[in-house]
């Protein structure tokens, strides 16, 4: 932890895109010690009220994001399911004829995977919770081609099953989310992996069903090829600073170890444009 910078530097850097909720567990400590800005995006059902709490806790360093990233939209019900098994089977077994295999494995899966969620109530709690934080964002939400669903997400192999989430299942939940942010008038954290004309569809869909409304929204688009597995082993490789170094090491640009004031723009190091390009981002865009 020596190779820090000082607080005057740290207070000024914003991780945009972190999932401290994946920790098993975040102590008050760690909290209070916080010392960036980070954007805490949720996933799933189970960790909204976690990134709402960690919002409450430290409101200043914290900046929610609220949503259901493509890796779960397979838990959310479009129109009210007959039955669970209903729900998944019109998903993962689509075709009259499955075969052996495809149906063997939807039998093993089909005990783990929780009741579905209606959309509507998704949609219900998304908006309580980006209304309750005015500066929340929309996030991680997005489209996912190549992610198939494991038997046990949480499991340490995880193990994975032969089934990918529909496309049209993906865009359903996803545009449904969109509406709601361009509505309130939410910045976005999209997640786009092996989803390129799709994805791009939905953003010219949404630029004529919103017009101006959606050109005053700014987009943080991500994609990584990846592993979950992989990803997560880098997370816990890399700190916020080590990736600023990086940055500043790419980039050509200068580290700051001190926060002197007033410099002029040719005179910035790396941290004080990270800054500028995050402000710039959350302040949304001015198409007029």
């Amino acid at each position: 932890m020596s190779d820090l910078p000082p607080q005057s530097v740290l207070e000024h850097i914003v991780d945009v895109h972190c999932h401290p909720t994946d920790a098993p567990y975040i102590s008050d400590q760690s909290i209070a010690r916080l010392s960036i800005t980070i954007c805490a995006m949720s996933s799933m059902q189970a960790d909204q009220q976690l990134v709402r709490e960690l919002a409450l806790a430290r409101p200043t360093r914290v900046v929610p994001c609220f949503g259901y990233h493509p890796w779960f939209s397979y838990h959310i019900s479009i129109h009210p399911p007959l039955s669970k098994e209903h729900h998944y089977r019109n998903l993962f077994l689509p075709s009259p004829s499955p075969s052996e295999d495809h149906t063997a494995a939807f039998q093993q899966l089909l005990p783990l995977l929780p009741d579905p969620v209606p959309l509507a109530d998704v949609l219900f709690e998304l908006r309580r919770n980006l209304e309750a934080f005015p500066s929340a964002m929309l996030g991680e939400v997005g489209l996912d081609r190549i992610f198939r669903v494991p038997y046990d997400f949480y499991a340490k192999q995880r193990r994975l099953t032969p089934f990918v989430v529909p496309l049209d299942h993906q865009l359903a939940v996803l545009e449904s989310q969109l509406d709601l942010a361009v509505e309130l008038g939410r910045n976005i954290s999209l997640h786009s992996v092996k989803s390129q004309l799709g994805t791009l569809d939905l953003l010219q869909r949404m630029k004529t069903k919103h017009g101006i409304k959606w050109l005053r929204i700014n987009l943080d688009l991500h994609s990584c090829g990846v592993s979950p597995e992989t990803w997560r082993d880098i997370e816990a490789w890399h700190r916020t600073w080590d990736m600023v170094k990086t940055i500043a090491e790419v980039k050509g640009w200068p580290l700051e170890t001190e926060w002197p004031e007033n410099l002029k723009e040719s005179d910035w190091g790396a941290v004080r444009r990270l800054e500028k390009n995050w402000l710039t981002f959350k302040e949304g865009s001015d198409p007029l």
